[in-house]
């Protein structure tokens, strides 16, 4: 009876275990997934910053010869 007992306790750890392995493997997937969004969102501010920094202070005027 105590074998019976051991292999089913020992069978729904394992159970446990694989879905413990697979919630981690998700939130870490999310979170790659997070990562990447938030620094293209961050490219895509720093480009219109420079872009907006460009427009105000406007191009510098070369000479013009005569």
């Amino acid at each position: 009876m105590r074998t019976v007992a051991d292999t089913e306790l020992q069978a729904t750890l394992s159970r446990e275990i694989i879905e413990v392995n697979e919630k981690k493997r998700k939130l870490e997937e999310n979170l790659r997934t997070a990562d990447v969004r938030s620094k293209l969102l961050i490219d895509s501010a720093a480009r219109k910053d420079i872009e907006a920094y460009k427009n105000r202070r406007g191009l510098p005027k070369l000479p013009t010869s005569q």
